[in-house]
């Protein structure tokens, strides 16, 4: 309900806020403005205004499920109202005048307040009567809004029940909407009438208003030859609004049979001027009527008698042209012979007058419009912008300057149209193009196409054109237009932000290489030195050593992610996930960085069995960077709080920390990438935000809420829920252990990064067989010589690469039972498929798990033995 409005009696009016703001008030309101919408299609079409009022009536009665409504028009003349259209009504009342009860009816306040009104039973109103006819159909409740054209208003429409009802601010809404379409189509069928009247007056006349006339002087001088040429009266003059607007003068512009005999009348009039309500030009300037005088010999009014006496005129009429509602010019006609002011066509040249007015105002407009092109013109230049103009149905292209010039000629030197524009592309470019001007045609939507030219010098310069089709009554493309601009220096700046791009995700990927590799060393350094600890000292110091390692590692991790995500290669094994178990496996992952902070962690899942189709291991990253999160951002002691739950078809699961809190400005940055609110607090600013990003790609969202610092933060995902998984889908993360022993298993370890290769032999030899390499070449020598059950063979090798290795040997001879494992330090989705097509059995991430590593040769020690 717009503002100001209000409403009476009985209470009705109150709003429903159950109704309005839960699921039932959704369902509602877009029902509303489903049917609003169709409405509006079809008040769009050509519909007759009777047959657009009955299809008003009967939405209404169907989407707010009420007995009666009705669309009343205020008959001005007869200062009563008309039933127009109805549902629920006696037949007999429609079109017939209605007894409304007086000025203070619930109909008349809407029309008068121009507000809706919703009412009570009636008689109970208050301060407003019920109409009679609403008392007699027994009406209990209901809504009054008016229907407004612009112009002048036209009535209203009601919706009635004879119910008690309370009508929800939605339910307002909808009549509003619904009476203001309505008022729309009122106000265009009144300009569509005007325009069929006008186009019925006198055509013989409107030569005078002809677009031939370029300006005002052109108009009279026409309208002046028209008059003096239907009616045969000899003498035309106009007279003109004066600069400062205070009197009318001699435009000098005469239509004369004789000029010899009106020489006299017509050198003293051209001095003569007049002020409103002065003589005969003054007369018509203040009345704006056509004026007649059948003899100005007699007529007091006309002050120029004598020099009439001497013209030997009689008859005089005049009238006003009335230029944006000014009266601009007063034309007047002489006869020789008295007149019959009876007999003088006034209402002819009323509409003449009017008429010429328009024509001003259309020859000013189309100056604006030149004007306008002008300007256009300059801006598009400025702007480095072509345009084109094409006329299909007589085949007539208009082109800018700046179109000739962007093909290398200057304007004139070729013939505009689509064939020289063909001719000048690029070969390649030519079929797209064509393709797209056929789709933007066939489908009537936007012509869009980057192109190459080739200009006459061989300069090849890359354009973007855009354009749109105008379309006739029966969806016959009539003309074309639109604009081309010159991108060749954008095409330039892309390549080399693609090229950009291209070398940071090298950069990326180089670094994740050459990171991983210090870290295998320091991993399998802290396992050798864990393996043989004899104090709880040194396996505590092993135990922090472990934890930070891997705490780099998730740091490497997201970071590698996040340009994974923005370059579209990350992939993900989306199946049936069960949560609860998900969080169980994330928060033994996450329990010691809780702990080290003096957070206490309470997980709980309502229902046990609620699920989402997810990543495993991209979902528990999604969870634990949440967790750390609240953990880096918490003062001790504290509780972390994650509580899932089911609302509305969806898995909800909340994350709350007793933190810093979050400011607004925070909240806003909040998953935006590197953004921190405590710098200084440890992590690179990514976390949350890859959060965000892998939740977008699971169709989820994420959001963040904080009361202000110091308060905490509630962060909440969301994501489609599905049925429970039959299987738990959750690989468990086991601690290192050292391997059982199987002396049999030959192991080769091949890896140009001598720390990290020397302590993961030292790891292996306790308890395989062992040789290792540091190239391609020794990995194939010794390959051949040694003839391993399964070879750790790293990728960038110096050389020879990996690939190249298993190429060579996947097939030879002593090696077909070979278990080949890729260890890298590049964790891309591109490399993890070369890897796999180029014949490598497995793939392992540096820094390699070593507890990961014992259980896949156990796996291929047991195949071994079952032959």
């Amino acid at each position: 309900m717009g503002k100001g409005s209000f409403s009476v009696g009985d209470g009705v009016g109150r709003e429903n806020e159950a109704r309005d703001r839960g699921p039932a008030g959704s369902r509602i309101r877009a029902s509303h403005q489903a049917l609003v919408a169709e409405f509006t299609r079809l008040a769009l079409g050509r519909r007759s205004l009777d047959a657009l009022l009955d299809e008003a009536v009967a939405r209404i009665a169907n989407g707010l499920h009420v007995e009666l409504v009705g669309i009343f028009q205020v008959v001005h003349d007869e200062g009563g109202v008309v039933l127009r259209s109805g549902v629920g009504w006696d037949e007999r009342r429609l079109g017939q005048p209605l007894a409304e009860g007086g000025g203070d009816s619930a109909l008349e306040h809407a029309f008068r307040s121009r507000e809706v009104v919703r009412v009570g039973a009636p008689p109970h109103l208050g301060r407003l009567r019920g109409p009679k006819l609403l008392v007699d159909e027994g009406v209990r409740s209901g809504m009054s809004a008016a229907i407004l054209p612009p112009d002048r208003p036209w009535g209203v429409l009601g919706v009635y029940g004879r119910e008690r009802r309370e009508f929800t601010p939605d339910d307002v809404h909808f009549v509003e909407s619904i009476a203001n379409i309505l008022a729309d189509v009122i106000a265009r069928s009144r300009v569509e009438d005007e325009l069929r009247d006008r186009a019925r007056e006198m055509s013989l006349l409107f030569r005078a208003t002809s677009s031939e006339a370029a300006s005002f002087p052109d108009a009279l001088r026409g309208s002046l030859d028209a008059v003096c040429e239907i009616t045969g009266w000899p003498i035309g003059h106009a007279y003109v609004l004066s600069d400062d607007g205070r009197r009318m003068r001699s435009s000098g512009i005469w239509r004369v049979d004789d000029p010899e005999r009106t020489a006299e009348l017509r050198e003293r009039t051209e001095k003569k001027e007049f002020v409103p309500a002065e003589g005969f030009i003054g007369t018509i300037w203040s009345t704006r009527e056509p004026v007649g005088i059948a003899d100005v010999r007699r007529d007091g009014t006309f002050k120029r008698h004598r020099l009439g006496r001497r013209a030997t005129i009689h008859g005089a009429f005049g009238f006003p042209v009335i230029v944006r509602g000014e009266v601009a010019a007063v034309l007047e006609f002489f006869s020789y012979d008295p007149i019959s002011t009876a007999d003088l066509p006034l209402d002819v040249v009323r509409t003449l007058g009017s008429q010429v007015g328009r024509a001003l105002e259309r020859n000013q407009d189309a100056e604006s419009l030149r004007t306008g092109a002008e300007r256009l013109s300059l801006a598009l230049e400025a702007g480095g912008l072509a345009a084109w103009d094409w006329d299909l149905v007589h085949d007539v292209t208009t082109w800018s300057d700046e179109l000739f010039r962007l093909l290398g000629h200057e304007p004139g030197d070729v013939e505009p149209g689509w064939s020289t524009w063909i001719e000048r592309l690029h070969p390649d470019d030519r079929a797209p193009t064509e393709e797209a001007f056929r789709a933007a045609r066939e489908h009537a939507r936007p012509y869009h196409c980057e192109v190459r030219i080739v200009r006459p010098d061989g300069a090849v310069v890359w354009a973007e054109a855009r354009g749109r089709f105008s379309f006739g009554r029966r969806g016959k493309a009539r003309r074309m237009y639109g604009v081309i601009m010159e991108v060749t220096e954008r095409r330039r700046m892309e390549a080399r932000l693609v090229e950009a791009d291209r070398r940071k995700s090298a950069f990326l990927s180089t670094l994740g290489h050459e990171l991983r590799n210090p870290l295998a060393a320091l991993v399998h350094g802290v396992g050798l030195v864990e393996r043989h600890a004899t104090s709880d000292a040194l396996r505590d110091v092993c135990s922090m050593m472990r934890r930070q390692a891997r705490h780099m590692t998730r740091l490497l991790d997201d970071l590698l992610d996040i340009g994974r995500i923005e370059r579209g290669s990350i992939r993900l094994d989306r199946r049936p996930l069960s949560i609860a178990e998900s969080l169980e496996r994330t928060a033994e992952t996450v329990r010691s960085t809780l702990e080290e902070a003096g957070q206490t962690l309470e997980v709980s899942v309502e229902p046990p069995s609620l699920a989402v189709r997810a990543d495993p291991v991209r979902f528990a990253q999604i969870v634990s960077n949440l967790l750390v999160n609240a953990a880096r951002y918490s003062d001790a002691p504290g509780r972390v709080r994650v509580a899932a739950r089911e609302v509305d078809g969806r898995a909800e699961i909340i994350v709350r920390d007793e933190g810093i809190g979050l400011t607004d400005i925070e909240m806003r940055d909040i998953f935006e990438p590197f953004f921190q609110s405590r710098p200084g607090s440890g992590g690179l600013g990514i976390g949350l935000s890859l959060v965000h990003r892998l939740a977008a790609l699971h169709d989820g969202q994420v959001r963040v809420e904080s009361e202000g610092p110091g308060r905490g933060s509630t962060f909440t995902l969301r994501f489609p829920a599905c049925d429970p998984p039959t299987e738990s889908g959750i690989e468990v993360e086991r601690a290192p252990a050292a391997p059982r022993p199987l002396p049999s298993l030959r192991v080769l370890a091949v890896d140009d990064h001598r720390d990290s290769l020397s302590a993961l032999r030292e790891l292996l030899a306790a308890s395989y067989s062992v040789e290792v390499a540091t190239n391609g070449e020794e990995a194939i020598e010794a390959a051949r010589s040694f003839s391993p059950h399964v070879v750790l063979l790293d990728i960038g090798l110096p050389g020879k690469s990996g690939l190249d290795v298993v190429r060579e040997l996947r097939s030879a001879e002593g090696l077909e039972r070979t278990r080949w494992i890729a260890v890298t330090g590049f964790g891309d989705a591109g490399t993890e498929s070369r890897i796999l097509d180029a014949g490598f059995d497995e793939l392992l991430l540096k820094p390699i798990d070593f507890g990961e590593l014992t259980e896949r040769l156990e796996r291929h020690a047991r195949r071994l033995e079952r032959g």
